[in-house]
Formats: C-alpha cells, structure tokens, sequence
C-alpha cells in the first residue's frame, strides 16, 4: 500500500510532516541544512530579537532519556544575520523555511516586514509572555501577507482563549507547545544545578512533556479551524500518528535528535509509513483528529460550564 506522508499548512507545502523547531539544531544555516539533507520537511529559525542573545554557560544538559533543560534564549545571531544571510542558504536547498520572531511587539514590528524578502514562507511568532502574543500578531499581520502561525505555552492558563482569539486576529496556524517551566535539575555529583543561568532554572523539553503537548493539542483543536503544528516530546512514528489524531496538521521536533542523531529523522518517517499501512490509512487526513471524537467535552472546560 502507496502512503503519502505530506501535508500543507496554509498554502506551504511539506513533504512529510516532520519540521525542525526553533531550537539549538536550527541555530544556524549550516544545522539546519544538515537537517533538510537528513529528510526534515522544512526548518524554523532559531528565533529572531531585536538583540542577539548572550546565553549562559551550561545553557543546555540531559537530564534523562530523552529529556533535556535548557536555559538558551533566543538566537545569537543578529536577525540581520538571518534575514540577509542564513536563511538565503536555508532557501538554495528548496524546503519551506518559518521565520521565528519573539519575544516583544517591538521585535514583531521590527522584523516581520523585513522577513518576505528573506525568502521564508512562513513566520512563527513567540514570547514568553501570554500578554504579549495577541498584540504581537496584531501588529505583524498589519506588515506581511506572509502566513503567520503563533506559538503558545502550555505554561499559560488561558491557553486556549489565547489560541482562539489568534485566530480571531488573523493568525494562520497555531503551534503547541513551546518547553515546560520553569523547572530545577541539580547535578548531585557536583552538587550545583546542571544549568548556568542566574538562578540555575531552564525549560524542560523531551517525551517527559509530550501528554501536556497532546492535551493543548487536542483543546485548540477543538475550538479553531486553522491547522497546528504539535510540538513536545515527538519522537517516534507513533507520536507524530498521536499528535496527528490530536488534531496536528504537522509536527516540530528538536530534542530527539539531540540524543538519537539526525538519522533518526528517517527512521521516524518509516515508523510513521508503516503504522499508516498497518492500520489501512493512505494519507493524514485519514486519521487526523480521530481521537477528539471519543472526548465528550471542551479540554480545559470545567463539567457544567
């Protein structure tokens, strides 16, 4: 049985749905290539600020299988640097490439109309702050008409109003979730946090947090008709299928290929192709969203309400 792994969100098209995040791989063009030659379907910049980022030193350490925190911020190179220089490169290799953009509405008002003749197809806006992102789309969809997706935190409680409102505003897809935190991991052989930031904390990223990444998955895709790129702790054709029955159009992925290498990008894509052909499917619009069938409720709804 033929199965096609391809998918398109908002007008961009990917050849299987497995994308690079903006992460420490996509940190610079030459990462983000060795991906694109690896089999990623398309790359998201390690995001773009106004100031290019002076990160601390550990900013990243394995806390266990396939779990990783991480104090880096954003891009330390200059958004210049980007919109001038890496990503051309990205672009001579022929994948969709999404710009990030965070984390303030300046930085949105800066770079977004810059970014189109960068050559990327996309923008992926993201803060930290739950307060920020709506304005941040209100502004940058003024300045492109370049498909913009928002990225929002499981860490917020309004989640899902957030995402439902970016829609509202304009926003063409929504990606879920960004890393968990703040957390602490201290190294008890040296006795001192595994992370140099000021107060030792980081993020957690990992299969540890791919259920809260599905859970907001499946809630905004309850409640937007936009597409959604599933991100959080993919790391196997298994959870691609599981974020795609969530309702994902598409995943982001970053710290599996950390810890199993940029070969593992095939070896998912065939983990994926083969549960497909098992289970009778010949493409992701087959399954997509089957689970929230089976949900009785809002996700993040209290019963009654």
């Amino acid at each position: 049985m033929n199965v096609d792994i391809s998918t398109e969100i908002a007008g961009v098209k990917f050849k299987n749905p497995i994308i690079l995040s903006a992460c420490p791989v996509s940190r610079d063009a030459f990462n983000c290539i060795r991906a694109i030659k690896a089999g990623i379907a398309g790359v998201v910049t390690k995001t773009l600020n106004r100031e290019a980022a002076v990160n601390p030193m550990p900013a990243i350490a394995k806390i266990g299988d396939q779990m990783l925190v991480n104090a880096e911020k954003w891009s330390d190179l200059t958004y210049e640097d980007w919109l001038y220089k890496e990503i051309k490169e990205i672009k001579k290799y022929n994948v969709p490439v999404i710009a990030s953009i965070g984390l303030w509405v300046e930085d949105a008002e800066l770079i977004t109309p810059l970014v189109a003749d960068s050559g990327a197809d996309m923008i992926e806006l993201v803060s930290y702050y739950d307060d920020q992102l709506v304005p941040m789309l209100k502004v940058a969809r003024k300045k492109t008409d370049l498909p913009i997706s928002v990225k929002v935190s499981a860490n917020w409680r309004d989640v899902f109003k957030i995402a439902v409102k970016a829609e509202k505003e304009g926003a063409d897809a929504i990606t879920a979730i960004d890393s968990v935190g703040p957390v602490l991991a201290i190294n008890v052989e040296k006795g001192e946090p595994y992370l140099g930031s000021e107060t030792g904390e980081g993020w957690l990223s990992g299969t540890a947090i791919r259920p809260f990444a599905v859970r907001v998955v499946a809630g905004i895709a309850q409640r937007v008709k936009i597409p959604i790129f599933g991100v959080g702790g993919v790391a196997s054709g298994k959870d691609i299928a599981e974020m795609v029955m969530a309702g994902a159009s598409a995943v982001q992925i970053c710290t599996v290929l950390l810890f199993k290498g940029l070969k593992h990008i095939k070896v998912m894509q065939e983990e994926l192709k083969s549960f497909m052909e098992r289970k009778g499917y010949s493409k992701l619009d087959d399954f997509r969203g089957l689970a929230l069938k089976k949900i009785k409720r809002l996700i993040g709804e209290e019963e009654g309400h």
